[in-house]
């Protein structure tokens, strides 16, 4: 996902259960008693979360492909969207390297 950000292109792609990203960044803004999610590991801050959806910018780290017999790790930032399904009472998760998608559903619910 890294060299397709890289070289200009644009993807999306759901969020593995194993992913734990760090947010480091909010694209949108909640009134009322809103918690910080910036500094946090998703997994710390998804089960608090009152929003119906979630826009933050993540950190991703990764390895990348061996070159010349060496492998470096590196990470990326990349815009993470949450929409919370009422039905199965989660997130379903989806990272991209869109920063211009439509961000016009950025709506909070807080108790």
């Amino acid at each position: 996902f890294a060299r397709i950000s890289e070289n200009g292109g644009y993807f999306v792609t759901r969020l593995k259960k194993i992913g734990d990203p760090l947010i480091v960044g909010t694209n949108s803004t909640c009134r009322g008693r809103s918690i910080n999610v910036i500094g946090r590991r998703l997994s710390e801050v998804s089960p608090r979360l009152k929003r119906r959806i979630v826009d933050v910018d993540v950190e991703i780290d990764f390895r990348r492909n061996k070159y010349k017999g060496k492998q470096r790790k590196d990470n990326k930032r990349f815009r993470l969207v949450g929409i919370f399904n009422e039905e199965e009472k989660r997130y379903h998760f989806n990272s991209g390297g869109d920063r211009s998608l439509d961000r016009k559903d950025g709506q909070c619910k807080h108790k």
